[in-house]
């Protein structure tokens, strides 16, 4: 049995946001702080939305955790491959993908970028960690 060593990177709890105006994005940013500051890798599973009513998250993000060591990375796919995964999953609709894209940040700097239509995930899981 192959071992998979970026397991214990992996994380364990999963926490989906639909409704932007509902949620403060501010408190992902701030309780992962909390958590830094605990000596605790944090990972985010998201995109850095820029909406209206939650403009400048990226740069609320960047602020909040200025002290903090801090990692973005792309995680990137074509939308019209994105699109096909949509209606492969049967759990998204269709235009999920560009709905996200078209709220995303613009100049985000980023650590490191992966392809998901390329690479599969465990190796882009390898050259997030070998990056990182």
């Amino acid at each position: 049995m192959k071992k998979i060593y970026y397991k214990k990177f992996l994380p364990t709890r999963r926490v989906k946001v639909t409704n932007f105006k509902g949620v403060s994005l501010d408190g992902y940013s701030k309780s992962s702080k909390l958590y830094s500051d605990m000596g605790k890798n944090v990972l985010i599973d998201g995109i850095l939305v820029e909406r209206e009513e939650i403009r400048p998250h990226y740069h609320q993000l960047l602020e909040i955790l200025r002290n903090n060591p801090l990692d973005i990375v792309e995680v990137y796919c074509p939308l019209d491959i994105c699109r096909q995964r949509n209606i492969i999953r049967g759990d998204r609709e269709e235009t999920q993908s560009q709905e996200q894209y078209d709220l995303m940040a613009e100049n985000i700097k980023y650590s490191t970028k992966v392809d998901t239509s390329i690479y599969s995930p465990e190796e882009c899981a390898k050259m997030i960690i070998r990056e990182l």
